[in-house]
C-alpha cells in the first residue's frame, strides 16, 4: 500500500509559527491511497487530516485569509522536487523550499531546514482513482 498527499484539491486550514517551526493543517487534505493487486495498482482518493510542519522555517509570503483552497503545489528538499503529489508519510532533512498555489490569492511560500508531512486522523473515501494516475517506477512505488 502507498499513499501520498495531493495538494491539489487539499484545503489549508491553518498556518502557525512557534518556536522556529511552520505548522500548516490541511483540512482537508486529499490523498491518493493505492494498493498493488497483482500487476495491477487500485487507487482511491481519500479526504483527511494532513499536518505539515517545515523546521527552521520562515515564511517568503505574506499568510492568506484561512481557510484556503489549494489549487497546486510543489515541495524541494536537498534538490529534489515533488510538484502536487508527495508521499505520505514523508520526512526529509535539507534546504526545503514548499510553495502552495491558492485559489484566489497569493502563493504561500515556506522556507526551512527540513520537513514532516503526515495525517493525523482518519478519512473518508471520496472516489476512486484513474489507473493512469498509479505510481511508477518514477515515483518510487513500483
Amino acid at each position: 500500500m502507498t499513499h501520498a498527499i495531493e495538494f491539489h484539491d487539499s484545503r489549508l486550514a491553518a498556518v502557525t509559527l512557534s518556536a522556529g517551526d511552520a505548522l500548516l493543517e490541511l483540512a482537508p487534505g486529499y490523498v491518493h491511497q493505492w494498493e498493488r493487486r497483482g500487476s495491477q495498482w487500485l487507487g482511491t482518493g481519500w479526504t483527511k487530516p494532513v499536518r505539515i510542519r517545515v523546521t527552521g522555517a520562515s515564511l517568503a509570503s505574506a499568510l492568506p485569509s484561512l481557510p484556503v483552497g489549494i489549487a497546486g503545489g510543489t515541495l524541494t528538499v536537498g534538490g529534489k522536487v515533488h510538484s502536487n503529489l508527495v508521499p505520505l508519510p514523508f520526512q526529509a532533512d535539507g534546504e526545503t523550499r514548499l510553495r502552495l498555489l491558492l485559489v484566489n490569492s497569493p502563493a504561500l511560500e515556506v522556507e526551512g531546514a527540513g520537513i514532516v508531512i503526515e495525517a493525523t486522523g482518519d478519512g473518508r473515501q471520496v472516489e476512486d482513482l484513474p489507473q493512469e494516475w498509479a505510481p511508477s517506477v518514477n515515483d518510487g512505488a513500483a
